[in-house]
């Protein structure tokens, strides 16, 4: 239409196995080097289109693509050939090995995303190419056997990118995840041990850095529900974790049983099963020291200090204050 004034065109494509290695190579990005081009497989795309000249946009709508054994389908919008953006979803599938190798460029060495399992995707995005600045709104991710929902953005910068966001999970099972970042959590920590898991959060993330911030942080693990905020250091080696926590009440019976200890033998059957935690915190993957602790046990109050040294054969070391027994 308006061929001479403002030329503008409607219609549709359709893309019938492509191979997606020749798509990698149209869009400048290689794969990662242990992938061979012909493990990519092959491209199916269709999809309904606008382009309009003044001012100029494309757009896609009913796009429908299978691609790496996913299924993709949603609508995307460029402007003036700068500003993407659109709606995406993902039905829910298993990553493949050559997905797999793709999103270990992608992320940390630390993470091992063979322990994803199923994951589906639904967001709404948009992203500058010029600067590759990326932003997910209403993100809602099937992971790791959780549901996480939030925003996210990542920003490049000259010593790596910077993701900030705000996330929030459901409540589920510790096994998968415990896989996926065994390399981030202390030497021999069982998924049993770790129990159900819960989490909401805003957080950044400096690649470049190699630092993570979370702030505020609620959680729930080890039977235990928490709230704070975390600061860490060298996360992607060995990482140091500093902090503030506040455990709402729990029982320590409880608590020693899941850690395999037998039950504490008390005169009252009411000792020991109602305790409040505050404290400031310090984590390596050498032990744990807490400071300015403020620990609420039954009817007693004890303030201090207390270190763990070694979580193979822990030592320990402390003082404290404790108002009555």
């Amino acid at each position: 239409t308006a061929l001479l004034s403002n030329p503008a065109m409607q219609g549709s494509v359709a893309v019938d196995s492509a191979e997606l290695a020749t798509v990698f190579e149209q869009l400048g990005v290689p794969p990662p080097a242990p992938l061979d081009a012909t493990e990519l497989g092959t491209l199916t795309l269709a999809t309904q289109f606008d382009l309009q000249t003044e001012p100029q946009v494309v757009r896609l709508r009913d796009i429908d693509a299978e691609a790496l054994g996913m299924h993709v389908t949603g609508e995307a919008s460029l402007t003036a050939g700068n500003e993407l953006a659109g709606h995406i979803a993902v039905a829910e599938f298993t990553p493949n090995a050559t997905l797999q190798a793709l999103l270990r460029d992608a992320v940390p060495p630390t993470v091992d995303v063979a322990a994803l399992g199923a994951v589906a995707l639904d967001t709404r995005f948009d992203t500058t190419l010029d600067s590759g600045r990326v932003s997910l709104r209403d993100l809602k991710l099937g992971a790791l056997g959780a549901t996480v929902t939030g925003n996210l953005e990542g920003v490049p910068g000259d010593r790596g990118a910077v993701y900030r966001g705000q996330l929030e999970t459901s409540r589920f099972a510790a096994d998968a995840m415990a896989q996926a970042f065994a390399a981030l959590l202390p030497p021999n920590l069982a998924a049993d041990e770790l129990g159900m898991v819960e989490l909401a959060a805003s957080f950044t993330l400096d690649s470049g850095a190699d630092t993570l911030t979370v702030q505020p942080l609620r959680a729930e693990a080890f039977g235990l529900r928490m709230s704070g905020d975390v600061a860490g250091r060298n996360v992607s080696q060995a990482a140091t974790w500093t902090g503030t926590a506040n455990v709402a009440q729990f029982s320590p019976q409880e608590l020693l049983q899941r850690f395999g200890l037998p039950p504490q033998q008390t005169s009252d059957p009411r000792a020991l099963t109602r305790a409040t935690v505050a404290t400031r915190f310090a984590v390596t993957e050498n032990g744990a020291e807490l400071d300015g602790l403020v620990l609420a046990l039954d009817e007693t109050t004890l303030r201090g200090t207390f270190a763990l040294q070694g979580f193979d054969a822990p030592a320990f070391r402390f003082a404290l204050d404790v108002d009555a027994v």
